[in-house]
């Protein structure tokens, strides 16, 4: 319990700034940092969303990923960790309000990098599901065999799996809770493949700030390369595809940090609510 409280005093912003501060003091702390913590990051770190480098592109930091490493979220150990379930955090009521008033009796919701249901079984505890609800999970290949092998012990008869981008064509919402960042294309790319896009995105937990880059994440089960966007081309990739930003809130209990790399901080995340303007406006 000390080495957890010491650790989280440590990365958390004011400890942040403390130690950048005594390494501007005396400069041979910073290479045993940076070595310490390297050493750190290259072995299992489940739970303690460590973050390492600063890359362009998806390429460049998975050649930066130790060998033997498991990457992303397309195998046995990483498709299973996370669970079925998740505590609610305070930026997940934006998404409950909106899910509250956009789901009709029949509504589909298109869960992309929804992993086990997660977000379907943390929400059904508020009881703002209509009874003809669809949620379709999209996910890779280990996640959507995990999550069917559920389904045959569990059934939940508004649950189910795919791998096709194409069934977002059928949806009325498209959640994105946690997922966008670790996709190499972006969701506007995505979007731009479906026939008929969603009319409504519900965005949650996606890094954007002053600049674009991908780091690299320590998952525990395996390394992921993590794109952070940049906040003013992720609005715009949307507008270009017809949808209106409605609304925007904070992730304030989320946040990025990269060491050695101060400028690229994160405090917070953010969620937005967008939807597509019928075809006949201006």
């Amino acid at each position: 319990m000390i080495h957890r409280m010491a650790r989280s005093a440590l990365y958390s912003f004011t400890g942040i700034r403390f130690v950048e501060t005594v390494e501007k003091l005396v400069p041979f702390l910073r290479g045993w940092h940076r070595f310490a913590y390297e050493q750190h990051f290259a072995h299992l770190a489940p739970w303690e969303r460590l973050f390492h480098g600063v890359y362009p592109d998806f390429a460049t930091a998975i050649d930066h990923v130790l060998p033997g490493r498991a990457i992303g979220y397309d195998n046995p150990a990483a498709a299973l960790f996370l669970g079925r379930e998740a505590a609610i955090v305070p930026s997940d009521y934006p998404v409950l309000f909106w899910l509250a008033r956009l789901l009709g009796e029949r509504a589909v919701v298109f869960d992309l990098g929804g992993y086990l249901a997660i977000g379907y079984n943390s929400y059904k505890r508020f009881k703002i599901y209509p009874a003809g609800l669809r949620w379709l999970v999209y996910d890779v290949p280990a996640v959507v065999e995990a999550g069917r092998r559920f389904q045959v012990a569990d059934p939940d008869p508004h649950v189910s799996y795919t791998t096709s981008l194409e069934d977002a064509a059928s949806s009325d919402v498209l959640l994105a809770a946690g997922s966008l960042q670790f996709c190499e294309r972006s969701i506007a790319q995505m979007l731009a493949e479906v026939e008929r896009p969603p009319r409504h995105l519900l965005i949650n937990k996606l890094p954007v700030g002053p600049r674009s880059f991908v780091t690299l994440q320590n998952m525990g089960p395996a390394v992921a390369p993590y794109r952070v966007f940049r906040d003013i081309d992720f609005t715009a990739s949307l507008e270009q595809l017809g949808y209106e930003q409605i609304d925007r809130w904070e992730n304030a209990e989320l946040g990025c940090y990269i060491p050695f790399h101060p400028e690229c901080t994160l405090q917070a995340f953010s969620g937005y609510y967008f939807r597509r303007r019928p075809l006949e406006d201006p």
